[in-house]
């Protein structure tokens, strides 16, 4: 009886530490999924001040952010 109860608890043990395993894989994986889905946020102002206009854009983002066209 006791043989079988340790023969239990070590499969038990096992199946724990796999279940953590798997885990810690999905917390990594939705992780890069994140990170991937970061998209940049641009900014944009204008400032005038003794006759001088002023026009910034600002990355506000993560990640790097590509202007393709400007009018």
């Amino acid at each position: 009886m006791s043989t079988s109860a340790l023969f239990i608890s070590v499969i038990s043990l096992i199946a724990l530490l796999y279940q953590s395993y798997l885990a810690r894989e999905e917390n990594r994986l939705t992780q890069m999924q994140q990170s991937a889905s970061v998209l940049p946020h641009l900014n944009q102002w204008y400032s005038e001040y003794d006759n001088n206009f002023k026009f910034v854009i600002g990355n506000k983002g993560v990640g790097p952010a590509f202007i393709d066209n400007v009018e």
